[in-house]
């Protein structure tokens, strides 16, 4: 299972990666756009976000997940004395709240008990004109009709469905479909053309 940890401290990330590591794969974003670029690219099955470094920041962020339609659990993550915080996160989008200071065993109940309700019941679809997506299937569907696609046509064509309202660049197809590593933009424009011969 993958989880996305939005956290800037270095000890925070060390200690939770220390702690989960053995039960998820775990990406880490030190600021709010590498969360934006992550989210987009990857299927997480639950995002942790730490709301004490920057709480308006931390708001909007979970504020974008939602209106992007993505629909994984979100736990955020703030201090005890800051109730307001706690209804803000709740009204915003997040899914549960875990007060600091915490347990590692209570850490690991909440995750538990987030990852057991299973898939946020909200549409789990994305449209764009006459093509959806299915989140839930990792399948698509244009004009009513199954749209046969390879893995590397998969998963760069979600990447542009989750980004449908943003300009998605080379670099964000590649981390998406070949997961950072350096390829060559013909490869890229390759999978672009034989995308567009589908439609």
């Amino acid at each position: 299972m993958r989880l996305l940890l939005i956290e800037s401290k270095k000890s925070s990330i060390y200690q939770i990666k220390l702690q989960l590591q053995n039960r998820f794969i775990i990406d880490i974003a030190r600021d709010f756009q590498r969360a934006i670029l992550l989210a987009n690219t990857n299927n997480y099955q639950l995002v942790m976000i730490d709301l004490c470094y920057n709480l308006h920041q931390g708001l909007n962020l979970i504020r974008n997940f939602r209106n992007d339609q993505l629909i994984f659990p979100i736990l955020a993550i703030g201090p005890t004395q800051a109730s307001c915080d706690l209804a803000q996160a709740l009204n915003t989008g997040a899914d549960d709240y875990l007060l600091i200071p915490f347990t590692w065993e209570i850490l690991t109940a909440h995750i538990t008990a987030l990852l057991r309700r299973g898939p946020i019941t909200m549409d789990n679809k994305i449209r764009v004109g006459r093509l959806s997506f299915n989140l839930s299937t990792n399948s698509f569907v244009f004009n009513k009709k199954p749209l046969l696609l390879r893995k590397k046509g998969k998963l760069i064509l979600g990447c542009l469905m989750r980004n449908a309202r943003r300009i998605v660049t080379r670099p964000i197809l590649a981390a998406c479909a070949w997961e950072d590593q350096y390829v060559d933009r013909s490869k890229i424009d390759v999978q672009i053309c034989q995308l567009r011969k589908k439609s």
